[in-house]
C-alpha cells in the first residue's frame, strides 16, 4: 500500500486534491481511503472545534509551557497512530491519503513558538508528501484566521527544509488540471 499525503495552510485545497486524486486512483481500479487528520489526532481533544478555534488555541500554547510540551507529545502519539492505522488499512486498500499529515502538526508547533523556518525528519511510512504553496501568495478564500495567518503559514510551508525525495511542492497557483497530472505521473500513473 502506498502512503500518500496533503499539506499546506488551510484554503490550498488539501481535502480537494485529496478527493480528487481518489478518484482519479479508483479510475485504475485501486482501492482508496482518505483519512483526515482531525479524523486520527489526539489533537482534537484539545478544543471542541478545534478548526474554528485554532486562531485561539494557537494563542492559548504560545503562553503555556505545558500545553506546548502536551502538544508535542501529543505530536508523537500521533505518529504511533498513524502507522497503526496504515497498517490496519493495508489490509484493504491500495492507496492511503492522508489529508494534512504529522508535517503540518510539527509546523503548527514551530509557528506558535515563532520559528519561521524548521528542518523535519520524514518518517518513511510516508511515499509521497505533497506540500501545497501559493508562490503568489494568494487564495480564493482565507482561512478564517485570517490574510495576516494565512501569509505567515504560507511562507514557513515555502521555507520548509527536508532532505527527503519524498517530499513533492505543488503550486496552487498552476491549474489544477495540471496538477492532478503532476500528483499521478509523480505517482508514476498517467491521466
Amino acid at each position: 500500500m502506498k502512503v500518500v499525503s496533503f499539506s499546506g495552510v488551510d484554503s490550498l485545497g488539501k481535502t480537494y486534491y485529496s478527493n480528487s486524486v481518489k478518484i482519479e486512483l479508483e479510475k485504475f481500479g485501486y482501492r482508496v481511503k482518505v483519512l483526515h487528520y482531525f479524523d486520527y489526532s489526539f489533537s482534537k481533544f484539545f478544543s471542541k472545534n478545534y478548526s474554528e478555534n485554532s486562531i485561539k488555541y494557537d494563542l492559548k500554547i504560545k503562553n503555556g509551557i505545558f500545553l506546548n510540551n502536551l502538544r508535542i507529545i501529543v505530536y508523537f502519539v500521533d505518529l504511533i497512530t498513524i502507522n497503526l492505522i496504515k497498517i490496519y488499512k493495508s489490509l484493504y486498500n491500495d492507496f492511503l491519503i492522508l489529508d494534512r499529515t504529522y508535517v503540518d502538526y510539527k509546523l503548527n508547533i514551530n509557528f506558535v513558538k515563532n520559528k519561521k523556518k524548521f528542518k523535519l525528519k520524514i518518517l518513511n511510512f510516508i511515499d509521497c508528501q505533497f506540500i501545497l504553496i501559493s508562490k503568489k501568495n494568494k487564495s480564493t478564500k482565507y482561512p478564517s484566521q485570517g490574510k495576516e495567518y494565512f501569509l505567515e503559514k504560507n511562507e514557513i510551508y515555502k521555507n520548509f527544509q527536508h532532505s527527503s525525495k519524498k517530499i513533492f511542492y505543488l503550486n496552487v497557483d498552476e491549474p489544477t488540471e495540471h496538477n492532478l497530472k503532476y500528483i499521478l505521473s509523480t505517482l508514476e500513473l498517467k491521466k
